[in-house]
């Protein structure tokens, strides 16, 4: 008999919230729903987002103030709306006006040019219009004789600025001791553990029943992992004259 795969459940987080359970599928046609299915998806979300906390019943917001669910609704329903699905992106994510970037300056103006330099920092090979001279042990004097070629860090602006990200206020590395994990690592963590959530099972349940060599999840990024600590931050390093750590290599390849 062919044993055929059973879907129990699924999960992940995306710029909707959470998919199990339909929450995120709601969300996107949350002026449909019914006030009753449009009230939880709001009431997860806000929670999601730490626009309050759930305590014995009723629902905290950040100055302490206890809340009923439709004064939650009522009160965060429009900054739910504009924090999520596609929206501009934020600025803690990435700051889509002052973007780093580098300049290449040309300077000819048929001057000598002198400054020093750490001895550590001399390019090799030396170019050829370089003078070098030994001012001590670390430091040197660079006499450069015609035109000089530099790269200065710079800013610019995005011609996009808007993106599907997750809703403002969740941090998935909150959630867990991620240790540094590149962002996509981090939702795929939560993504599991969401879909296992999601089975209705008890969870001590599955671990009697299941060997943990048994449970897996399969991810990978066709972008590797491009935030600051992972393939991002490594390609980076030398553009930047930032060194990457081995554990941001280590990050980065996986």
């Amino acid at each position: 008999m062919t044993r055929l795969p059973v879907i129990v459940g699924f999960g992940g987080y995306n710029a909707t919230g959470r998919a199990s359970f339909h929450h995120g599928y709601r969300r996107t046609v949350l002026e449909s729903l019914e006030p009753e299915k449009a009230e939880k998806t709001l009431l997860g979300l806000a929670c999601m987002m730490k626009l309050v906390e759930h305590q014995e019943g009723l629902y905290v917001d950040r100055r302490g103030t206890s809340m009923t669910a439709s004064e939650v609704v009522s009160t965060f329903r429009e900054t739910i709306e504009q924090n999520t699905l596609v929206r501009r992106i934020p600025e803690e994510i990435f700051d889509v006006d002052l973007v780093p970037v580098t300049r290449h300056l040309e300077f000819s103006d048929g001057k000598n040019t002198e400054f020093n330099l750490a001895r550590r920092d001399i390019p090799s090979p030396v170019p050829a219009n370089w003078k070098i001279e030994t001012i001590d042990d670390k430091t040197v004097r660079v006499k450069i004789a015609g035109d000089l070629s530099i790269k200065m860090e710079a800013v610019r602006e995005m011609d996009v600025k808007a993106a599907g990200s997750l809703p403002t206020g969740f941090n998935p590395a909150d959630h867990y001791n991620s240790r540094f994990h590149p962002r996509g690592l981090q939702l795929t963590v939560l993504g599991a553990s969401d879909a296992i959530n999601s089975m209705g099972i008890p969870w001590q349940t599955v671990l009697d029943t299941v060997d943990p060599d048994e449970v897996a999840v399969f991810a990978c990024s066709g972008l590797g992992q491009t935030d600051e600590y992972g393939m991002g931050g490594y390609l980076q390093a030398r553009l930047r004259s930032n060194r990457a750590t081995s554990k941001q290599i280590a990050l980065g390849l996986n």
